[in-house]
């Protein structure tokens, strides 16, 4: 399986547990798990779970785009590439450590 490929799986995988658990909020069910952050991802105080977890699933959506595009892998600050050990650990980050 490419590199892109993996990928594209990791980030569709995440996507199905972020839509499980909005369909779980949405239906009442415990937001215990949906009150934690996304990995990766700043976690604004005063932001129901709900709207944190679309939020997520937007930019889980963002970066398929961007796989698709050609622009996956780049810093969206400075234009550099991300490090494979950055994607790998967390395929939706969209700027390096130094931005």
């Amino acid at each position: 399986m490419s590199l892109d490929a993996q990928r594209r799986a990791a980030l569709l995988a995440k996507l199905g547990a972020v839509c499980a658990d909005i369909a779980r909020l949405k239906a009442g069910e415990d937001a215990t798990l949906a009150t934690l952050a996304a990995p990766g991802t700043p976690s604004p105080a005063g932001v129901d779970p709900l709207t944190r977890l679309e939020g997520f699933k937007a930019l889980l959506n963002e970066r398929l785009e961007a796989l698709v595009e050609g622009r996956y892998g780049r810093c969206e600050e400075c234009g550099r590439a991300l490090s494979p050990a950055e994607l790998n650990e967390l395929p939706w980050v969209t700027s390096c450590q130094e931005c």
